[in-house]
Formats: structure tokens, sequence, C-alpha cells
């Protein structure tokens, strides 16, 4: 069964996105230093981190990221950049108060683990495959 038909079967699809998703999540900057962005996500195992500045969505950087850079330049170079020079600003969000499934279409569509939240332009959540499967384990009748 496929994920979205999942997340409609199961009452998921009347909801919004702020029921969902993690609230403040951790964030880096485009000053945050490469060395310091691999330790992030060793510690959190996370895909990817928003980009901000003063609370505003200014990108997002994955570990895909990470490994074409070091593919192109070398580790030594490479640990010594910042996350401003590698990051994805070309961004999709959504609104915190979108429907869930319109995101969880999105992210299907997009191919994407996470999608930031925004209200205006600033981060208030990131919702993640996770976030959802999280709730249809609340919602799915077990045997």
């Amino acid at each position: 069964m496929k994920y979205g038909v999942l997340v409609e079967r199961f009452g998921v699809p009347d909801i919004t996105v702020d029921e969902l998703m993690t609230e403040n999540p951790v964030t880096v900057t485009k000053n945050t230093m490469i060395r310091e962005l691999v330790s992030l996500f060793k510690e959190h195992d996370f895909h990817a981190f928003p980009v901000v500045e003063d609370e505003e969505l200014k990108g997002v950087v994955t570990k895909t990221d990470l490994v074409n850079e070091i593919d192109e330049n070398g580790l030594e170079e490479f640990m010594e950049k910042e996350v401003g020079e590698i990051c994805s600003e070309n961004l999709i969000t959504v609104k915190h108060d979108a429907n869930v499934m319109d995101a969880t279409d999105l992210l299907i569509k997009q191919g994407h683990r996470f999608v930031p939240i925004v209200d205006e332009n600033e981060l208030v959540g990131v919702l993640s495959y996770n976030d959802i499967a999280k709730r249809l384990m609340k919602t799915v009748p077990t045997k």
C-alpha cells in the first residue's frame, strides 16, 4: 500500500501540518563550518538541516550536498568551507496551516524526506516522514 493511501485511509488527511510538524527544529546558519555540520549530522542522525538567518529560512543542507562536495573538492579543503557555500537555496516550503495530505503529496512528488514549514518566511518547523508515521502509528488498527 502506498504511503499517501495509508495517510488518507487512517484519518490523517483532515489535519493541518502544524498538528504534526516538529517545532523548533535544529538549524544551522550559512556561516556554520562544515566540520561542525558533520558533527551535527552524527549527533542527530538527520538527513538535512534548515539553514536560517534571524529566524528566516535561507536554505537547506543535506547529507547529499556533503557527499557531492567531498567528491569534487577532497575532504580537507571541504571541511574548511561554510554551509552557505553548499546549501540549496531554491526551496520548496509548506505553510504551517496547509493540509497534511497536500504536504505528503509534495514530499512524495519531490522525493524529499522533509519539508520546511513556514509562516511568512519564518521557519516554524519541519514535517518529515517520521512525523507522519508517528501519527499513523496512533491511528492504524493493530491486529
